[in-house]
């Protein structure tokens, strides 16, 4: 499994906001899970069929999870006059 890595520091050198690298990390973790299961899809040895149901409701979670964190992230740079995560 490769280390994903992203950026603690906007373009201008200003540190992202806690909430920003919370959402981040939970993005990291998520596709990785996401990954995991993409592979298990196409090879069924990977895992069991009660594995890969753990691991379903495990990614709506984080899902719901990465919602609500990319939300306060929102909100936290907009407080502090930065472009928002998402363009809605």
């Amino acid at each position: 499994m490769t280390r994903q890595t992203f950026r603690t520091h906007d373009h201008h050198g200003n540190p992202h906001p806690p909430a920003m690298l919370a959402f981040r990390a939970a993005q990291a973790k998520r596709d990785t899970l996401k990954n995991r299961l993409h592979k298990a899809s196409t090879n069924p040895a990977l895992m069991t069929s009660a594995e890969y149901t753990a691991a379903q409701a495990e990614l709506r979670k984080m899902d719901a999870e990465c919602t609500a964190l990319g939300k306060i992230a929102d909100a936290e740079r907009c407080c502090l006059g930065q472009t928002a995560v998402k363009a809605n």
